[in-house]
């Protein structure tokens, strides 16, 4: 059966790249985004809160939604690649049009209309995508094999892309930072932000390309999957799924 065969390496890389690309993405984004909105696109704090709430609630929802779809989908590509074909190039490059919104409305007050408008339309377009191909992403490699042990070295392999490449970011990145702060060096923050965000943003886009083309879905799941209503539930009964549905929605 091919379910119980092993992941060919190609496979483990090819997932390994794109799952690890988006985690360091990720952690650019958790590790600096703060500071890039307050010190360099200069929007106030209190605006910052309620766009990212708004976002929240929405992303909240959207999840389930898109869990639903994908459990209804059935083409020859499978169920999950198709979505992450189509949905990881928006994501990133709506992610990387975010960062270079301080060149755009770099003298621009904090208050001013415009640029608040178009952050919270770029972070309501990227956490679209976000749900769109973040969702099918992160069942693929349920989907890919159920052999134990391929599972375990496939995460493995996704955090060790995923750990070396933010050490790296975290390496250049931050030193300029500190530097420019200090007074050391005067290198334009906007400029910055945008050419990391850029390049971040190609080589997630070819890592998940590269997966999606690469990794193919060898289990068959449910042809007729359960109604959400019937998934909630089971969700509600099972005190151990009720209190990690809980943690993971409370640290969104």
């Amino acid at each position: 059966m091919e379910a119980k065969k092993k992941v060919p390496l190609l496979n483990k890389i090819a997932y390994g790249v794109g799952t690890g690309g988006g985690c360091v993405f990720n952690q650019i984004a958790a590790a600096f985004l703060l500071n890039y909105y307050t010190d360099t696109a200069l929007i106030g704090a209190g605006a910052i809160a309620t766009m990212f709430l708004i976002c929240r609630i929405f992303d909240g929802i959207s999840d389930l939604v898109m869990g639903g779809i994908v459990d209804k989908t059935n083409t020859r590509w499978g169920k999950a690649r198709p979505y992450i074909l189509l949905g990881a190039a928006p994501f990133y490059a709506s992610t990387a049009l975010l960062y270079c919104g301080g060149l755009f409305f770099g003298s621009a007050t904090s208050n001013d209309p415009r640029k608040i408008i178009f952050v919270f339309v770029m972070l309501f377009i990227q956490e679209t995508f976000s749900t769109i191909y973040g969702i099918p992403r992160m069942h693929m490699l349920s989907m890919q094999t159920v052999n134990p042990n391929d599972r375990i070295a496939v995460g493995l392999l996704q955090r060790y892309i995923g750990g070396t490449g933010s050490g790296i970011i975290y390496m250049l990145f931050a030193p300029i930072i500190d530097f420019n702060e200090k007074g050391y060096i005067n290198f334009p923050m906007p400029t910055l932000y945008a050419v990391v965000a850029i390049i971040a943003s190609a080589v997630g886009i070819a890592g998940n390309m590269s997966m999606a083309v690469n990794c193919k879905e060898r289990i068959m799941l449910q042809p007729k999957p359960a109604p959400l209503s019937k998934s909630l539930f089971y969700i509600l009964k099972n005190k151990y799924m009720l209190r990690n549905t809980i943690a993971n929605y409370s640290t969104m």
